[in-house]
C-alpha cells in the first residue's frame, strides 16, 4: 500500500490537484491498479481482497483531506493578502469569510503553488478555481454574483458558479431523457402484453382446438353381454375366498419364527390386533420367517401368483422394510423393499414360478424391518396369496 500512496502523490505532484476531477480519475487509477495487482497475485479471497480495498480507500481519504486542506489554506492567505493590500475596504461580516474576485484571482494565481499540465490533457486558464469555489462553500465562504453587486460592493466581486448550473442542467436533461424512456418502455411492454395475450382477438379466433363432431350413440357401442372384471394388484380391503390366508394376527403369532437378533410380540392397535416385527440387524440374524403351507405352494406351481402382505409402520414415522420368499423346489422371488407407514396399507408382490413340480416341504416368507439400519419394528397384521389360475 506504500507503494500506492507514493505513486498517488506523484502524481498529484505532476499534475493539476487543485482541479478534484483530476484528483478523481488519480484515484480511479489507483483503485483499478490495486485490482489489477490483486488478480496478477492469484489473491481471490474476499475478506483479503475487501480489506485492501478498505485501506487504499483509508489513505485516499486522508490524502483528499490534506489537499483540500491544502487549498483551503492557498485561499485564506490570498484572501488575507487582499485585506492588508486594501485596509480601507469595506468591514466584513463576522460570519462570512471573504471572497476573492475573478480579477484578482487571475492576477495572483502565479503564486499558487500548483502545477498547470495534466497528462494529455490541455492547461486550464483558471486552475483550481471551481474546486476551490466548492471549499470554500464548505466553510462558509460566500461568493456573490458581481453583476447584481453595487459600486460600492465591487471590492468583493466573487465568481458565479457557472459549472455548476451547467451540471445542474445537464442533470436535469438526463432525468427527463430517463422518464421518457421508462414511460415509453412501460407502454412498449403493454402493448406487446396485450398483443400476444390475445386480448384483442374474438372467442372464435381464440379457440385454435381441432373442431369435434358431437357425440353419437350406435347399436355397436354395446354388446349386451357384461365383461368379467380382471383381477388387479390393488390393496384388498375385503380379501374374497379365493386368497389363502397364511397368517392372521387374530390367532397369535403361530407360523412366525424370528432370528437371533429379532423379536416379536402381539399387540393390539386401533386397526386391530397385530404382530410387532423388529429386526435389528438388516442380515439373516434379524430375519423374521412366516411359513406357507405345501398344499398353498402347489396352487402356485406353474402360475402368477399375487402375495398381499398386511402390515404399518409401529410408529409415527416411515420404517423401510424388505419382504423376500423362499419357496423350496418351487423357486425363490427377488428381494423387495417397501416403506411402511403410519397407516395399515398392503404390501403386494407378483411371483411367477414356471417348474410344475410341487415342492414337498413348506416354503417361507421372510420380512427384515431393519433395511435403514434404525431398527424401527412394524406392526403385522395378515398375509394371503391369491395361486394363479
Amino acid at each position: 500500500m506504500s507503494g500506492l500512496e507514493t505513486a498517488i502523490r506523484n502524481a498529484l505532484e505532476k499534475s493539476d490537484r487543485s482541479s478534484a476531477e483530476v484528483r478523481a480519475r488519480i484515484y480511479q487509477s489507483s483503485r483499478q491498479a490495486l485490482e489489477a495487482g490483486l488478480r496478477k497475485q492469484g489473491i481471490e479471497d474476499p475478506d483479503v481482497v475487501a480489506q485492501q480495498r478498505q485501506r487504499l480507500e483509508m489513505l485516499v481519504h486522508a490524502i483528499e483531506s490534506e489537499e483540500r486542506n491544502r487549498l483551503l489554506n492557498v485561499v485564506e492567505d490570498h484572501v488575507r493578502r487582499e485585506a492588508a493590500r486594501a485596509p480601507a475596504a469595506a468591514p466584513q461580516v463576522p460570519s462570512v469569510t471573504p471572497s476573492v474576485s475573478p480579477a484578482q484571482w487571475e492576477e495572483e494565481a502565479n503564486d499558487l503553488p500548483v502545477d498547470a499540465e495534466v497528462r494529455g490533457e490541455t492547461p486550464n486558464a483558471d486552475p483550481a478555481g471551481h474546486d476551490i469555489e466548492d471549499f470554500r462553500a464548505e466553510r462558509g465562504v460566500v461568493a456573490p454574483d458581481a453583476r447584481s453587486a453595487s459600486d460600492s460592493d465591487m471590492g468583493s466581486l466573487a465568481f458565479t458558479p457557472q459549472r455548476a448550473a451547467k451540471a445542474r442542467r445537464k442533470k436535469r436533461l438526463v432525468a427527463r431523457l430517463f422518464i421518457y424512456f421508462t414511460l415509453l418502455a412501460f407502454l412498449g411492454f403493454g402493448a406487446w402484453w396485450v398483443y400476444s395475450s390475445g386480448l384483442l382477438l374474438s372467442p372464435a379466433e381464440r379457440d385454435t382446438s381441432v373442431p369435434n363432431p358431437p357425440p353419437e350413440v350406435q347399436s355397436e357401442d354395446f354388446t349386451g353381454t357384461e365383461t368379467k372384471p380382471e383381477p388387479s394388484l390393488e390393496a384388498g380391503r375385503g380379501f374374497s375366498d379365493a386368497w389363502n390366508e397364511i397368517f392372521n394376527a387374530d390367532r397369535g403369532n403361530s407360523g412366525l419364527q424370528a432370528g437371533s437378533l429379532a423379536a416379536i410380540e402381539d399387540i393390539s392397535t386401533p386397526a386391530g390386533k397385530a404382530v410387532r416385527l423388529t429386526s435389528r440387524v438388516a442380515e439373516a440374524d434379524g430375519n423374521v420367517s412366516i411359513a406357507v403351507p405345501t398344499e398353498v405352494l402347489r396352487e402356485m406351481a406353474g402360475k402368477s401368483s399375487t402375495i398381499a402382505i398386511t402390515l404399518q409402520s409401529s410408529s409415527d414415522r416411515q420404517t423401510q422394510l424388505s419382504i423376500s420368499c423362499d419357496f423350496g423346489s418351487l423357486g425363490n422371488c427377488a428381494r423387495h423393499r417397501f416403506t411402511a407407514t403410519p397407516e395399515r396399507a398392503d404390501m403386494l408382490i407378483n411371483v411367477t414360478f414356471d417348474r410344475t413340480l410341487a415342492p414337498n416341504s413348506p416354503g417361507r416368507i421372510v420380512i427384515n424391518s431393519d433395511v435403514d439400519g434404525n431398527g424401527r419394528p412394524v406392526n403385522l397384521y395378515s398375509v394371503r396369496i391369491l395361486p394363479g389360475e
